[in-house]
């Protein structure tokens, strides 16, 4: 017998549910801490070598937005 969560019934339910329902449950679960973690993860993507000082820092300053 397959788990669902309690609202849905069946996996039919389960497709209704947009890859975007999804990413907002998920984001939903996370802490800040992890939440900053991500941002940083991306941020050192797009600037190759960003330490976390640096990151801390354009984050404070208001040159890295969410």
């Amino acid at each position: 017998m397959r788990w669902w969560p309690p609202n849905l019934r069946n996996e039919a339910e389960m497709e209704a549910y947009t890859d975007d329902h999804l990413t907002t449950i998920c984001d939903g679960t996370l802490s800040n801490k992890d939440r900053l973690e991500l941002l940083y993860r991306r941020s050192a993507k797009e600037r190759r070598g960003l330490t976390k000082d640096e990151f801390f820092g354009l984050l404070l300053d208001g040159k890295l937005t969410v």
